[in-house]
């Protein structure tokens, strides 16, 4: 039929392409090609077939039928009643590793012929039990077509390619499987490096390392790895071993140790799909390096005058070690140690580089510190004064060193505004309203400020700022002072005496010029000056901008270096006096509080003694023959005169007498001594004219220094005057005293009458 897809393909193999009804056309080309490819094999199965009628309708594979007269068996055949043997289950691709076991699956359905294992196309044996391969069995059973092949234990020989077969019978063709490949894995033996377990190297030295792993199938993998489990590039290869499937691999790791490779350990890890788990090789290094060094500071923050240690902590192998230290790339002479101590730093040392250098038999390391000195800031160079034009742009600079950097704030005048907090402040559009003083201030965190001023001044004519009258000794040097305000400094002055030009290489002048901040000092100096020097003098001052012009008067004075002395002298003896008063005071407050304990017999005598001193400054004047008495005793002169006490009762004569006094609080005065408003005085009554006077002549006991006086004991200076002050007038006078002026003012004058009497005054 041609709807049978396997019959209409071998006859497409055979060339028959055409069909009809369900029968093959006769085609001469097709009897002709059976004439040359059908064999005796082939006519021989076709008769078999049409001879069994019992068989079912099957196409045998491999037919030639292209003939006339087997193309009409062919349809017989394929109408028959013919069966065919097939797989059930054929052998697969398998894997396996060296000791174990392994089934190759091998299930027949309608078989009829015999089963044959063939391994690479050889033959094993029919017999389940294939003797001469005692490793090799075909398990299964008959009933079951089963005749699957086990080999144990599986061996690297098995390594290959096998096929199962079903010979033909009578009625039905042979069988074959699809190859199956069994792969025998090997693991691979202990890996090895070829370096050993300990390597000792040098830091910076290249060296390789080689790692081998032999025998293995398929050839192991090769991984290095550090002592952290990181993984590690090194160069893989591989090698056949001699007559033998099996495999040789080495890996080579290139590695340029160094400090952190000292005692770690590599690993040489091997991989193989024969292996559970993998196989490793470890090597450890020792490496020999040069110091590394760490450089520390003690403080965290260095100020001006401190005291700086610096320690330099190293680590190396071999460890012996040997260190010097360096500033700024010289050697530090002294003890060699670990640390350094730097006392007293200033700032001049700040940006110092201070090194370390450790020394060991591999080799040298050095580290450097770079100090940070914090100081106060300082202006690098003073700020200068600077001039402009008109309209002009200028520039003024601040420069201030310090550390941190110092931060600049520029203001002007008294103004609290902020022109620029850079060290540079530029002025545009230069003015009157814009010349002044300019402040800079440099300010570093943790340390006061400084401030400097920089002067900006618009140039323009001189403008003279000077004393227009001056003075000089006749005689003496004489000097006149032209001092003027001028940017830019002025490039001639010229003076004039008397409406004169002054000749100055006559040799009778000479001209001092002191250039100023802001312009220019000239002054003329004239030795031995005379009278003509003296007068009027003009001065005018010139630059690029203009002139200005100012008279100025030289007058002549006396002597002032004489003045000068006697004023000097007035002023020491007036400040010696006042500090030996000063003392006098202060002993006599002193001396206060102990007159006030004494005993009552010391008490008494300095009583008598203080009296007779009172007594004697009692001035009696006698009028009539011009003598003075100042005695205790009563004067007889006075006899005659009736002189009335007033009736006060008993009169106190001496301090003791007097109650103690209640005072008022001291005030701290300083030594001051306030002033005593003495018209509360009282007034003494009028005296009568009686001459039966008791006291005779003399001065009333009422005004005596002891008398009524409650401060006695507590004056601290000498009294002034009382209020009236009397003299002793002779009998011949007595009549005048009656008309003797009572009032206080006008009892401050004695009368005199016949020979000049000498001044009584009251201390």
């Amino acid at each position: 039929p041609e709807d049978d897809p396997v019959v209409r393909q071998k006859l497409v193999l055979t060339g028959v392409s055409q069909f009809s009804h369900g029968k093959f056309r006769y085609s001469p080309s097709i009897y002709n090609k059976f004439q040359r490819n059908a064999g005796r094999t082939e006519r021989k199965m076709i008769r078999r077939l049409v001879q069994n009628k019992r068989m079912k309708p099957r196409v045998v594979p491999g037919a030639m039928l292209v003939s006339k007269i087997y193309i009409c068996m062919c349809v017989a055949v394929v109408t028959g009643d013919m069966e065919e043997q097939t797989f059930a289950m054929e052998p697969y691709d398998q894997t396996a590793v060296v000791g174990s076991e392994v089934t190759l699956p091998c299930r027949v359905e309608n078989r009829q012929g015999v089963i044959q294992w063939t391994k690479n196309e050889f033959g094993l044996g029919t017999s389940r039990t294939l003797e001469g391969f005692e490793r090799y069995t075909m398990e299964g059973s008959d009933l079951e077509n089963d005749f699957s092949l086990k080999i144990k234990p599986v061996l690297l020989t098995d390594d290959g390619l096998y096929q199962c077969q079903v010979s033909p019978s009578e009625a039905a063709a042979g069988i074959r499987s699809r190859s199956a490949k069994l792969t025998v894995l090997v693991p691979p033996e202990k890996p090895e490096i070829v370096q050993g377990g300990r390597l000792i190297t040098t830091a910076g030295k290249q060296i390789q390392l080689e790692c081998v792993s032999r025998g293995g199938k398929p050839a192991a993998t090769i991984t290095w790895l550090d002592s952290y489990g990181n993984t590690m590039r090194g160069h893989y290869t591989t090698e056949a071993m001699l007559n033998e499937k099996r495999e040789n691999a080495r890996s080579f790791l290139a590695l340029k140790p160094g400090r952190h490779h000292h005692n770690r350990t590599l690993t040489c890890q091997v991989e193989n799909p024969a292996l559970r788990v993998p196989l490793n090789a470890y090597i450890t290094l020792e490496v020999k390096y040069p110091p590394d060094i760490i450089l520390e500071i003690q403080a965290k923050r260095i100020q001006e005058h401190d005291t700086v240690r610096l320690y330099c902590n190293a680590v190396a192998n071999p460890s012996n070690l040997q260190y010097k230290w360096y500033k700024n790339g010289e050697l530090i002479g002294g003890d060699q140690r670990t640390d350094l101590i730097i006392p007293n730093v200033s700032r001049d040392m700040n940006g110092v580089a201070i090194s370390c250098e450790v020394q060991n038999s591999v080799g040298s390391s050095r580290a450097t510190h770079v100090l940070s000195i914090h100081y106060s800031p300082k202006f690098v160079e003073p700020p200068r004064d600077r001039s402009a034009d008109r309209y002009e742009d200028t520039t003024l600079t601040c420069l201030a060193d310090g550390n941190p950097k110092p931060d600049i704030i520029w203001t002007f005048e008294n103004s609290p505004t902020i022109l620029e907090t850079k060290p540079t402040l530029k002025i545009r559009n230069m003015g009157p309203e814009k010349a002044g003083t300019y402040h800079c201030l440099a300010r570093v965190m943790d340390f006061p400020e400084i401030k400097a001023d920089v002067v900006l001044y618009m140039k323009g004519p001189p403008k003279i700022k000077t004393e227009l009258v001056q003075f000089g000794v006749e005689g003496e040097t004489v000097h006149v002072q032209c001092i003027a305000l001028s940017v830019p400094v002025p490039d001639k002055v010229v003076w004039y005496h008397n409406n004169e030009v002054i000749d100055l290489e006559s040799g009778r002048y000479k001209i001092l010029e002191e250039n100023t901040k802001d312009g220019i000092k000239n002054t003329l100096i004239m030795h031995n000056s005379v009278e003509e020097d003296f007068g009027a003098y003009n001065c005018s001052v010139h630059n690029s901008y203009g002139f200005d012009v100012q008279d100025i008067i030289l007058k002549r004075q006396t002597n002032l270096p004489f003045l000068t002395v006697i004023a000097t002298a007035l002023g020491g003896l007036f400040l010696v006096l006042v500090v030996v008063m000063a003392i006098f005071i202060c002993r006599r407050n002193r001396n206060k509080d102990d007159s006030v304990n004494m005993d009552p017999v010391k008490e008494s005598n300095l009583q008598v003694q203080m009296d007779q001193l009172s007594n004697n400054y009692d001035i009696k004047a006698n009028v009539k023959n011009g003598s003075l008495s100042n005695q205790n005793e009563d004067s007889e002169v006075g006899s005659d005169l009736n002189v009335q006490l007033p009736p006060y009762g008993h009169l106190p004569r001496y301090s003791s007498e007097y109650p103690d006094p209640h005072f008022l609080p001291k005030q701290n005065n300083n030594g001051y001594i306030p002033y005593v408003d003495y018209n509360r005085d009282y007034n003494p009554p009028s005296l009568g004219a009686s001459r039966t006077s008791i006291y005779g002549t003399g001065i009333d006991p009422r005004y005596s220094a002891n008398y009524g006086n409650p401060f006695l004991r507590t004056c601290q200076v000498p009294l002034p005057p009382p209020s009236t002050v009397y003299g002793v007038l002779p009998r011949s006078n007595m009549s005048e005293l009656n008309s003797a002026v009572t009032s206080p003012v006008s009892s401050h004058y004695i009368n005199r009458t016949g020979s000049e009497l000498p001044l009584a005054t009251h201390v």
